[in-house]
């Protein structure tokens, strides 16, 4: 788990989450340590079901095996691009992809962002070329909007669960759209990015 607070933790530090950021499953590793466990559980609660679980389990870890390779390029072109995100929410799928956080518009999790912390996120996008600002569909677009505009770069709200959009279906299509909507995204503000 990444960001486990290392000191006693109470509701001055925000939304915070005691055992570790909780926002992990879109990376593939975390994908299938999610599906071991799934099935390793199931064939407990079910022990006459369990070869069926374990099938599903090989069968799963395949397709993330075909997937990853399809992935890979579009992986290596996003490291090292510099995005600020909404919420700390994207700091498993960063830390696959090698996308480097540069700051959040939430200077605590759940915390409003006061002006003084909006104008430094601002200036730290500037300065370190953010072009990127990463947030869920859930969130009020209304403030980072307007940090995506004086930064100079694009607001992309990006799906973060199965069913999020009509054409997420599964975990597959979940990565797929995220993928997609990042190279998409990139490809308009920085035309010699291609994949």
């Amino acid at each position: 788990m990444l960001d486990i607070p290392t000191t006693r933790v109470d509701r001055s530090m925000g939304d915070i989450h005691p055992q570790g950021n909780p926002h992990y499953w879109l990376p593939p590793g975390n994908a299938r340590i999610l599906a071991r466990e799934i099935a390793q559980r199931l064939g407990q609660l079910d022990p006459q079901g369990r070869a069926q679980y374990e099938k599903n389990l090989a069968r799963f870890n395949q397709r993330v095996d075909a997937k990853e390779k399809e992935w890979a390029p579009l992986v290596q072109k996003l490291h090292g691009v510099k995005v600020a995100t909404y919420h700390k929410s994207w700091t498993y799928a960063s830390q696959w992809l090698g996308m480097e956080e540069i700051g959040y518009v939430e200077p605590k999790p759940g915390i409003p962002p006061d002006p003084q912390h909006l104008a430094r996120l601002i200036s730290v996008m500037k300065e370190d070329g953010a072009k990127l600002l990463l947030m869920e569909n859930f969130y009020n677009r209304s403030v980072a909007s307007l940090v995506a505009e004086k930064a100079g770069a694009k607001l992309l709200t990006l799906p973060t669960d199965v069913g999020a959009e009509p054409a997420i279906k599964d975990w597959f299509t979940l990565v797929d759209a995220v993928l997609k909507q990042l190279s998409t995204a990139l490809c308009v503000l920085l035309p010699a990015w291609s994949v």
